[in-house]
């Protein structure tokens, strides 16, 4: 009798350990399938031409224009603060410049001249050529900088995401791609 109940016993505890393991294999499950909901909520963008020199980049809708508004080079947008709207401290933003060259077309031999004075602390260079464009970043502790740098006759465009970790949700992974994958002469 003794076996008998020490058998249910166990039985019993079995039983309870195999229950414990499926309510936290299935939390886990949940807290995946959490995670990949969240991580396939679609971003809404909205497009930013620079007419003059007919260049355009995906702008993450939220963000503010935080610069001077009639500029016609380019502009730079940020995520302010809600409970301070007055706060224009830059923690997660982006920007798109044109610049015309003072010395003609860009050539090979100009692009690769421009991709040599990255700064040395900067990781990430790929230049290529055949397309007329370069990319890299300069990530610190405080804020990380992805630039990619596109050519076209006498034109420069570059684009630029920069932010500190606490907001790469914001604007990092995905979306910073997106983004700099998005500037493009028209």
């Amino acid at each position: 009798m003794k076996k008998l109940v020490m058998s249910f016993a166990a039985l019993a505890m079995m039983l309870a350990l195999a229950s414990c393991g499926n309510k936290s294999a299935n939390a886990n499950a949940n807290a995946e399938s959490e995670a990949a909901d969240e991580a396939s909520v679609e971003v809404a963008y909205d497009v930013y031409n620079v007419e003059k020199y007919n260049v355009s980049i995906d702008v993450p809708q939220g963000m503010r224009r935080t610069d001077d508004p009639v500029m016609d080079n380019g502009a730079i947008w940020s995520f302010i603060p809600e409970d301070d709207p007055t706060d224009f401290a830059i923690y997660a933003s982006m920007s798109v410049g044109v610049y015309e060259s003072f010395y003609g077309d860009y050539t090979d031999e100009k692009i690769q001249e421009e991709f040599n004075g990255i700064p040395d602390d900067a990781t990430d260079k790929k230049l290529d050529l055949e397309k007329k464009e370069y990319y890299y970043a300069v990530e610190s502790e405080t804020i990380n900088e992805y630039h990619r740098v596109i050519f076209k006759g006498n034109l420069e465009a570059n684009a630029t995401v920069s932010y500190t970790q606490k907001h790469a949700d914001k604007i990092g992974g995905d979306i910073r791609d997106r983004i700099l994958n998005s500037i493009k002469f028209n």
